[in-house]
C-alpha cells in the first residue's frame, strides 16, 4: 500500500476552482470584465479589476482516501504496542514512520481527513494502479475498527503467525 501511495502522490489529480477577486494593485489574470465594469460603476474606483485566477486544489475524494489510508497506517504502531518487539514490531514501526513521512507531503496539506470515502475514490485509485490503497483502508476498518472475527483470523494467520491448522492457530 505504501509503494502505491508514493506513486499515487506523484500523479494525484487536482481540481481547479476559480473565485472572483477584487484587486487594485497587481492582478492575476484572467480579468472578469463584466464584473469589473459593474464593480467600477458601483464603487466609483476606476483602478479596480475583478479577476478569476485558477487555483489548484488537491482536496478530492481520491486524495481523502489516500490521506485516510496513510493516517490509518501511521497509527498502527501505537495501536499494536509492539515497539521494539522483534521483527514484527520493527516492521510495523518502519511502515508507520513511512506513512507519517508520506502524510507530510505538500499535496496532502489542505486535504480533509474523511472517515467515509465514496466508492468513486476506490475506482479512481484502481485506475491509477493504486488499488492497494482502498484495499488497505477496507482491511483496516474490518480488522481494527470493527474487529471482525473472520478478518482478525485472516490477519493473524496469514500475516503474523502463518500456521496452517486452525487448532494450532487458536492454541498460539
Amino acid at each position: 500500500m505504501l509503494r502505491a501511495a508514493s506513486r499515487l502522490l506523484r500523479e494525484l489529480p487536482s481540481s481547479i476552482t476559480r473565485e472572483e477577486l477584487e484587486a487594485d494593485g497587481p492582478i492575476r489574470p484572467p480579468i472578469a470584465w463584466a464584473s469589473t465594469v459593474r464593480t467600477r460603476a458601483r464603487t466609483a474606483r476606476q483602478s479596480v479589476f475583478v479577476t478569476r485566477p485558477p487555483e489548484r486544489r488537491f482536496d478530492t475524494s481520491l486524495a481523502r482516501l489516500l490521506k485516510l489510508s496513510l493516517t490509518q497506517c501511521a497509527q498502527l504502531s501505537e495501536l499494536v504496542e509492539l515497539r521494539g518487539s522483534g521483527s514484527i514490531g520493527a516492521t510495523i514501526d518502519e511502515r508507520s514512520q513511512w506513512a507519517s513521512h508520506l502524510l507530510g507531503h505538500v499535496k496532502l496539506e489542505d486535504v480533509r481527513l474523511a472517515r467515509c470515502v465514496p466508492a468513486s475514490a476506490a475506482r479512481l485509485a484502481a485506475r491509477h494502479s493504486a488499488s492497494a490503497v482502498p484495499a488497505f483502508s477496507a482491511l483496516y476498518a474490518d480488522a481494527v475498527e470493527n474487529l471482525a472475527p473472520a478478518v482478525m483470523r485472516e490477519v493473524i494467520s496469514e500475516w503474523l503467525l502463518a500456521p496452517s491448522e486452525v487448532d494450532r492457530l487458536f492454541e498460539l
